[in-house]
């Protein structure tokens, strides 16, 4: 559902030849985790509020990651 969202806003997903988002899954109950792999924080502190943005259209509660500027915490909508 994170990467459906993401992908319908035309954000990229991370691959060898380009920078992206990369979702981990979260674990009994944690938080997903949406990093960032631009390394250019100039460059992924707006790409981090468009994921912010497609996300939270998607009805899910999303947070900044308090231990990674470029990754955030996000919920589904049933556990939001």
């Amino acid at each position: 559902m994170i990467r459906e969202a993401l992908h319908g806003a035309g954000r990229p997903a991370f691959s060898d030849s380009e920078d992206g988002f990369v979702v981990e899954s979260g674990d009994e109950g944690a938080p997903f985790l949406v990093a960032c792999t631009i390394d250019e924080w100039t460059d992924a502190e707006p790409e981090l509020q468009r994921y912010r943005v497609a996300l939270t259209n998607a009805r899910m509660r999303v947070e900044p990651d308090p231990e990674d500027h470029k990754t955030l915490q996000v919920w589904m909508p049933q556990t939001a």
